[in-house]
Protein backbone atom coordinates (compact mmCIF):
# COMPACT_ATOMS: atom_id res chain seq x y z
CA UNK A 1 0.00 0.00 0.00
CA UNK A 2 1.57 3.36 -0.91
CA UNK A 3 1.63 5.90 1.83
CA UNK A 4 -0.09 8.79 2.92
CA UNK A 5 1.49 11.47 0.94
CA UNK A 6 2.07 8.95 -1.94
CA UNK A 7 -2.25 8.94 -2.25
CA UNK A 8 -2.06 12.70 -1.39
CA UNK A 9 0.45 13.05 -4.57
CA UNK A 10 -1.25 11.04 -6.80
CA UNK A 11 -5.04 12.49 -5.59
CA UNK A 12 -3.20 16.17 -6.93
CA UNK A 13 -2.20 14.82 -9.83
CA UNK A 14 -5.62 12.98 -10.86
CA UNK A 15 -7.43 16.34 -10.26
CA UNK A 16 -5.14 18.41 -12.81
CA UNK A 17 -7.02 15.78 -15.30
CA UNK A 18 -10.44 16.50 -13.93
CA UNK A 19 -12.33 17.22 -16.74
CA UNK A 20 -16.41 17.07 -16.03
CA UNK A 21 -19.38 19.93 -15.25
CA UNK A 22 -18.74 21.95 -12.32
CA UNK A 23 -15.69 20.68 -11.16
CA UNK A 24 -15.31 20.89 -7.23
CA UNK A 25 -19.31 21.04 -6.83
CA UNK A 26 -20.03 17.66 -8.39
CA UNK A 27 -19.97 15.13 -6.22
CA UNK A 28 -22.75 13.23 -7.77
CA UNK A 29 -21.16 12.90 -11.08
CA UNK A 30 -17.86 11.56 -9.82
CA UNK A 31 -20.03 8.82 -7.02
CA UNK A 32 -21.61 7.84 -10.60
CA UNK A 33 -18.12 6.67 -11.88
CA UNK A 34 -17.20 4.84 -9.24
CA UNK A 35 -19.56 2.54 -11.99
CA UNK A 36 -16.26 1.88 -13.39
CA UNK A 37 -16.10 -1.37 -10.51
CA UNK A 38 -18.51 -2.81 -13.07
CA UNK A 39 -16.58 -2.98 -15.85
CA UNK A 40 -13.78 -3.92 -14.21
CA UNK A 41 -16.29 -6.87 -12.54
CA UNK A 42 -17.20 -7.69 -16.73
CA UNK A 43 -13.83 -8.33 -17.34
CA UNK A 44 -12.95 -10.25 -14.08
CA UNK A 45 -16.55 -12.73 -15.28
CA UNK A 46 -14.98 -12.90 -18.65
CA UNK A 47 -11.68 -14.81 -17.66
CA UNK A 48 -13.70 -17.62 -16.49
CA UNK A 49 -16.33 -17.48 -19.32
CA UNK A 50 -13.79 -16.32 -22.22
CA UNK A 51 -10.50 -17.18 -20.95
CA UNK A 52 -11.28 -20.57 -19.27
CA UNK A 53 -9.73 -19.18 -15.66
CA UNK A 54 -6.57 -17.78 -17.15
CA UNK A 55 -5.58 -14.14 -16.83
CA UNK A 56 -4.42 -13.37 -20.61
CA UNK A 57 -1.86 -10.91 -20.75
CA UNK A 58 -4.65 -8.84 -22.69
CA UNK A 59 -7.27 -9.40 -19.85
CA UNK A 60 -4.45 -8.22 -17.64
CA UNK A 61 -4.04 -5.03 -19.46
CA UNK A 62 -8.08 -4.55 -19.34
CA UNK A 63 -7.99 -4.94 -15.70
CA UNK A 64 -4.87 -2.71 -15.08
CA UNK A 65 -6.74 0.23 -16.77
CA UNK A 66 -10.12 -0.12 -14.84
CA UNK A 67 -8.55 -0.44 -12.18
CA UNK A 68 -6.76 3.06 -12.79
CA UNK A 69 -10.12 4.20 -13.48
CA UNK A 70 -11.05 3.24 -10.19
CA UNK A 71 -8.83 4.89 -8.27
CA UNK A 72 -9.48 8.74 -9.61
CA UNK A 73 -12.73 8.18 -8.97
CA UNK A 74 -12.01 7.24 -6.15
CA UNK A 75 -9.49 10.55 -5.56
CA UNK A 76 -12.24 12.76 -7.51
CA UNK A 77 -14.72 11.50 -4.33
CA UNK A 78 -12.37 12.60 -1.93
CA UNK A 79 -11.72 16.08 -3.45
CA UNK A 80 -15.53 16.57 -3.83
CA UNK A 81 -16.25 15.70 -0.34
CA UNK A 82 -13.07 17.85 0.98
CA UNK A 83 -10.78 14.99 2.01
CA UNK A 84 -7.65 13.33 1.54
CA UNK A 85 -7.09 10.42 -0.08
CA UNK A 86 -3.80 9.46 1.95
CA UNK A 87 -6.66 9.57 5.30
CA UNK A 88 -7.94 6.89 3.76
CA UNK A 89 -4.95 4.79 5.00
CA UNK A 90 -6.45 5.00 8.72
CA UNK A 91 -9.45 3.46 7.82
CA UNK A 92 -7.65 0.00 6.42
CA UNK A 93 -6.71 -2.57 9.03
CA UNK A 94 -2.90 -3.50 8.22
CA UNK A 95 -3.90 -7.24 8.84
CA UNK A 96 -6.59 -8.07 6.64
CA UNK A 97 -5.84 -10.93 4.18
CA UNK A 98 -7.01 -10.64 0.69
CA UNK A 99 -10.17 -13.00 -0.37
CA UNK A 100 -8.71 -16.05 -2.35
CA UNK A 101 -10.06 -15.32 -5.28
CA UNK A 102 -10.30 -12.33 -8.02
CA UNK A 103 -13.56 -12.93 -7.92
CA UNK A 104 -14.66 -12.86 -4.49
CA UNK A 105 -12.69 -9.49 -4.45
CA UNK A 106 -14.48 -7.97 -7.47
CA UNK A 107 -18.02 -8.75 -5.63
CA UNK A 108 -16.27 -7.42 -2.75
CA UNK A 109 -16.62 -3.83 -4.65
CA UNK A 110 -19.98 -3.52 -4.71
CA UNK A 111 -21.01 -2.82 -1.57
CA UNK A 112 -18.71 0.32 -0.57
CA UNK A 113 -19.54 1.38 -4.31
CA UNK A 114 -23.01 0.98 -3.42
CA UNK A 115 -22.78 2.55 -0.19
CA UNK A 116 -20.90 5.69 -1.52
CA UNK A 117 -23.68 6.14 -4.06
CA UNK A 118 -26.12 5.95 -1.42
CA UNK A 119 -24.97 8.34 1.26
CA UNK A 120 -23.98 10.77 -1.84
CA UNK A 121 -27.46 10.68 -3.21
CA UNK A 122 -29.00 11.12 0.23
CA UNK A 123 -27.27 14.48 0.14
CA UNK A 124 -25.23 14.05 3.06
CA UNK A 125 -23.75 17.08 2.81
CA UNK A 126 -21.05 18.30 5.18
CA UNK A 127 -21.76 15.17 7.42
CA UNK A 128 -20.52 13.22 4.01
CA UNK A 129 -16.72 14.09 4.71
CA UNK A 130 -17.27 12.06 8.11
CA UNK A 131 -19.28 9.04 7.00
CA UNK A 132 -17.35 8.46 3.13
CA UNK A 133 -14.23 7.14 4.58
CA UNK A 134 -14.53 3.84 5.33
CA UNK A 135 -16.69 3.14 1.87
CA UNK A 136 -13.59 4.65 0.10
CA UNK A 137 -10.84 3.19 1.92
CA UNK A 138 -12.31 -0.27 1.93
CA UNK A 139 -12.64 0.54 -1.74
CA UNK A 140 -9.19 1.54 -2.10
CA UNK A 141 -8.13 -1.80 -0.38
CA UNK A 142 -10.90 -3.59 -3.24
CA UNK A 143 -8.87 -1.85 -5.86
CA UNK A 144 -5.10 -2.79 -4.06
CA UNK A 145 -6.18 -6.68 -3.56
CA UNK A 146 -7.54 -6.68 -7.30
CA UNK A 147 -3.85 -5.61 -8.34
CA UNK A 148 -2.75 -7.77 -6.17
CA UNK A 149 -4.11 -11.00 -8.30
CA UNK A 150 -2.26 -9.33 -11.40
CA UNK A 151 0.69 -8.56 -10.12
CA UNK A 152 0.51 -4.71 -10.05
CA UNK A 153 0.99 -3.25 -6.58
CA UNK A 154 -1.10 -0.37 -5.71
CA UNK A 155 1.90 2.22 -6.36
CA UNK A 156 1.76 0.46 -10.10
CA UNK A 157 -1.98 0.97 -10.77
CA UNK A 158 -1.58 4.86 -9.40
CA UNK A 159 1.99 5.24 -11.95
CA UNK A 160 0.09 3.76 -14.96
CA UNK A 161 -2.98 5.89 -14.58
CA UNK A 162 -1.10 8.63 -14.35
CA UNK A 163 0.78 7.91 -17.17
CA UNK A 164 -2.11 7.57 -19.21
CA UNK A 165 -3.75 10.61 -18.16
CA UNK A 166 -0.64 12.72 -18.49
CA UNK A 167 -0.56 11.22 -22.26
CA UNK A 168 -4.35 12.27 -22.78
CA UNK A 169 -3.80 15.63 -21.38
CA UNK A 170 -0.26 16.05 -23.55
CA UNK A 171 -2.68 14.61 -26.61
CA UNK A 172 -5.58 17.46 -25.71
CA UNK A 173 -8.10 13.63 -25.09
CA UNK A 174 -8.99 14.00 -21.55
CA UNK A 175 -12.84 14.25 -22.73
CA UNK A 176 -14.38 11.43 -25.18
CA UNK A 177 -14.84 7.66 -24.19
CA UNK A 178 -12.99 4.39 -24.35
CA UNK A 179 -9.38 3.57 -23.06
CA UNK A 180 -7.31 4.40 -26.21
CA UNK A 181 -7.93 7.54 -27.38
Amino acid sequence: MPNKVALNDYQLKAMSTAFYPNVGANIEYVALGLGEAGELQGHIKKISRDDHGVITPQRRYLLLKELGDITWYIAAVCSEARLSMGDLLEYIPSNVSYPPTIEKVALGMGMPVGLIQHIVQGGHGRHAQYILPQPLANLLWSVAATGSFIQYSLDDILAENLHKLSTRKENDTLSGSGDDR
